[in-house]
C-alpha cells in the first residue's frame, strides 16, 4: 500500500468556520461509486473486529491468525486446554502474545456480551486488523475483511484555505469524499465531489512511528486548536522496499500539528530523525530524536527527558589582575 495525500481546499474558511469546526474524510476502495467508509473521528481510533458468536468455544488445538498494521508477519494465537474454552481464557491467551489486542465486546450500556473483540495495538489510518479466514475465525465469528483505524478530523482554521489529509494505508485507485462537520451539534455539510489523492511518501511504513501529544492548561481543560511545530534538525538514512537509500535531511520546513477538542494531535514521523519541538504560545522548545518502537510515542514524554537546545551556556568570569 501507499501513503496517499489528499489536498482539501476551503474557498471561504472564515464563513465555514462559523458553522463547522472540522473536516470528515470518507474513502471508497471499490471505485468512485463504491461504498464510502469514514476515516476520521473526534480523535485517533484503533481499528477492531467484533466477534458475532458467544463463548465458550471448542478451540483446543486451533490457531487464530491476524495481521496487524500491514505487517509482513502474521501473528498466530494458539489455543490449548479443555473444551469448551471460555472468553476470559481466550482473551488471556491472545494478550499473552500481544498485549491489549483482545477484549470483550460491550453493548451500548457497557455490559459484556460474551463475544471476542480483536483490536490493533495502534491507531490512525496506518493501523489495521486483517484476520485470516479459517475455521477458527469462523468459530469465533470474526470477519476476515481488513479494517483500518481512524485519524482525528482536521480542524478548520478561520484563515486556512489549504489542508492535507494522509491515508497511510491507501492506494492511487482509491476514491475520497469530504464534508464539513460540527463536533458539538453533529451538523454536517453536503459531501464534496469524489476525488483521488496523490502518493506522498516513498518510504515503507516500518520507517515511521506514530507520534502524538495531549495538551491541557493548569485547570485541566484541554488546549484546543493549539499548534505544535516540529522542525527537522538531524539526518536519518532510510532504505525503501527497493533497497534505495533515502536521506532525511535537515530543513526549515515545518510540520504543524493542531490539537483537537480533547487537546490531542498526532502524526507519523521518521524513526531516527531529530526534531526541534515548539508549542505555540509557550516558551517550550526541545530537541528529540524519534526512537525505535512499535507503539505510539508521546512527544511530551520524550521531550521531558531531552535537553533544552536553547539553554544559555556561561563561562567562568575572567580573573582581574590586581596591581
Amino acid at each position: 500500500m501507499s501513503i496517499i495525500r489528499l489536498g482539501i481546499h476551503i474557498e471561504d474558511p472564515s464563513s465555514v468556520a462559523v458553522v463547522f469546526d472540522s473536516i470528515q474524510v470518507w474513502r471508497s476502495i471499490d471505485g468512485v461509486n463504491g461504498t464510502y467508509v469514514q476515516m476520521t473521528a473526534d480523535e485517533e481510533e484503533r481499528p477492531y473486529v467484533d466477534g458475532t458468536t458467544n463463548g465458550p468455544w471448542a478451540l483446543n488445538g486451533r490457531t487464530l491468525q491476524v495481521t496487524f498494521d500491514n505487517s509482513e508477519t502474521v501473528t498466530s494465537f494458539q489455543f490449548t486446554g479443555t473444551d469448551p474454552i471460555d472468553l476470559a481464557t481466550v482473551i488471556a491467551t491472545i494478550n499473552d502474545v500481544l498485549a491489549d489486542v483482545a477484549s470483550e465486546v460491550l453493548d451500548e450500556d457497557g455490559d459484556g456480551t460474551g463475544r471476542l473483540k480483536i483490536s490493533s495495538p495502534t491507531g490512525g489510518t496506518s493501523a489495521s486488523v486483517d484476520i485470516s479466514s479459517n475455521s477458527t475465525a469462523s468459530l469465533l465469528g470474526l470477519d476476515g475483511t481488513k479494517v483500518n483505524g481512524k485519524a482525528g478530523r482536521p480542524l478548520i482554521g478561520v484563515t486556512t484555505e489549504e489542508y492535507s489529509f494522509f491515508d497511510y494505508d491507501g492506494a492511487e485507485e482509491y476514491w475520497y469524499k469530504t464534508r464539513y462537520y460540527n463536533s458539538r451539534t453533529g451538523a454536517a455539510s453536503e459531501y464534496s465531489d469524489p476525488m483521488r489523492g496523490l502518493p506522498e511518501e516513498v518510504l515503507p511504513s516500518s520507517a515511521f512511528r506514530e507520534c502524538f501529544v495531549y495538551l491541557a492548561d493548569a485547570t485541566g481543560a484541554p488546549l484546543v486548536g493549539r499548534r505544535v511545530i516540529l522542525v527537522p534538525t538531524g539526518q536519518a538514512l532510510v532504505e525503501n522496499e527497493n533497497d534505495e537509500t533515502y536521506a532525511i535531511l535537515t530543513s526549515v520546513d515545518r510540520i504543524t500539528l493542531t490539537t483537537n477538542d480533547a487537546g490531542f494531535a498526532s502524526t507519523e514521523l521518521v524513526i531516527g530523525q531529530r526534531f526541534k519541538i515548539f508549542v505555540e504560545g509557550t516558551t517550550f522548545h526541545r530537541e528529540v530524536t524519534i526512537p525505535m518502537g512499535n507503539t505510539g510515542l508521546n512527544l511530551m514524554t520524550a521531550a521531558a527527558a531531552a535537553d533544552d537546545p536553547f539553554t544559555i551556556v556561561t563561562t567562568p568570569p575572567t580573573l582581574i589582575r590586581m596591581t
